[in-house]
């Protein structure tokens, strides 16, 4: 059985995030807070996302890893690095415009030690402002992403 879990290393100023098994939303509320005090607390603005052991990301996770690129574009930094050696994976990337927003490289990075990124309660509140703002995200990328979550965030819209 796959365990599913977010871990993450800090190597020569980079921010290595290693996502394994399925990724979702519920996983997210961690992921976003730790990317959120690696940020405010200046510990790194450069992100290296290994997804090669990842075996399914939703689109809120998708959206997580997007607001990553654009804080770090906005801010003039250097793209941010996505590893991917599964080809589904892949084909969700390119379908979703990430190859403008990171440098995308079909291989393995170097091995890390890593630690494990801890799981958070969160409110249903947040939870549900977490996947707009997700959505909310991906949709800026491109016009398809556009189309394709506008329902989505005009649903979340009006629930909040």
């Amino acid at each position: 059985m796959n365990e599913n879990k977010i871990l993450f290393s800090f190597k020569n100023q980079n921010c290595f995030l290693k996502f394994i098994g399925e990724t979702k939303f519920f996983d997210c509320p961690p992921l976003n807070s730790f990317i959120n005090n690696t940020i405010s607390e200046n510990i790194s603005d450069n992100f290296v996302f290994d997804l090669t052991e990842c075996t399914y990301l939703d689109s809120t996770s998708l959206g997580t890893i997007a607001r990553t690129a654009n804080y770090v574009i906005e801010k003039g930094g250097l793209k941010p690095i996505i590893y991917s050696t599964n080809n589904d994976i892949n084909i969700i990337l390119n379908s979703m415009g990430f190859g403008d927003a990171f440098t995308i490289i079909e291989g393995k990075p170097e091995e890390e030690n890593f630690d494990l990124i801890t799981p958070e309660k969160i409110c249903s509140k947040e939870i549900a402002d977490m996947i707009l703002t997700a959505h909310k995200t991906l949709s800026d990328m491109n016009e398809k992403n556009f189309e394709s979550f506008k329902d989505v965030i005009k649903y979340m819209d009006k629930s909040n």
